[in-house]
């Protein structure tokens, strides 16, 4: 009777293992990321620990999955006037680019965006204020323009978040919180308020 009670209690644990072994397996999924994601990461965190112009650039963690489609000077016109979009204004070598963009991804993510459509102006930008390239001004003031604020015409920010929908410019969010500057890192507070904004503008886009 003892031996079948150990014989019985042996088999269970071996079941036990085996079940355990095929749950584990069958959620070990591969995960594959795009090749935008994968410059987009290398791009940020390849400036960690570097200067750009005198100033110490932040140092960024760039999730893998970060959801990130690179927009050109060929297609910017097009996403913003006609498509419904969230789309992230920077480059690399901007501070305040660099430490709302890890809160940004995870807004994006936690609300279950699609993409968060990412676009390099720096070029287009320094084309406009050295006066060197007609189309790239032409195309610096058609940006601009769409993305005026109550009538006003402003300059675009590095870190500014766009959100458009059916051709109308829904909000906007540039640089951090009002009271941090340009080299300021975010304590965690700060991290939980920058994300409470990004996160009530996700539902007035989506709710528009």
């Amino acid at each position: 009777m003892k031996k079948n009670f150990i014989m019985i209690l042996c088999l269970s644990t071996i079941i036990a293992f085996m079940i355990g072994v095929i749950v584990i397996m069958k959620g070990d999924k591969t995960i594959s990321y795009t090749e935008d994601e994968i410059k987009f990461k290398e791009e940020y965190e390849s400036l960690n620990g570097t200067d750009y112009e005198s100033t110490n650039l932040v140092n960024i963690n760039i999730d893998s999955d970060n959801h990130i489609k690179y927009l050109y000077d060929f297609n910017i016109l097009e996403y913003l006037k006609e498509k419904d979009c969230i789309i992230f204004f920077g480059w690399p070598q901007d501070n305040y680019s660099r430490t709302v963009l890890p809160i940004l991804i995870e807004s994006i993510k936690k609300n279950k965006i699609d993409n968060l459509y990412y676009f390099n102006f720096k070029t287009l930008k320094s084309s406009y204020e050295n006066n060197n390239d007609i189309g790239k001004i032409e195309l610096y003031n058609n940006i601009m323009d769409f993305l005026k604020i109550k009538g006003e015409v402003r300059e675009i920010i590095p870190s500014t978040v766009v959100f458009v929908k059916n051709g109308k410019l829904i909000g906007t969010h540039e640089k951090s919180l009002d009271y941090l500057t340009y080299a300021s890192e975010l304590s965690e507070s700060d991290k939980k308020s920058l994300a409470s904004i990004y996160n009530d503008l996700i539902k007035t886009w989506e709710n528009k």
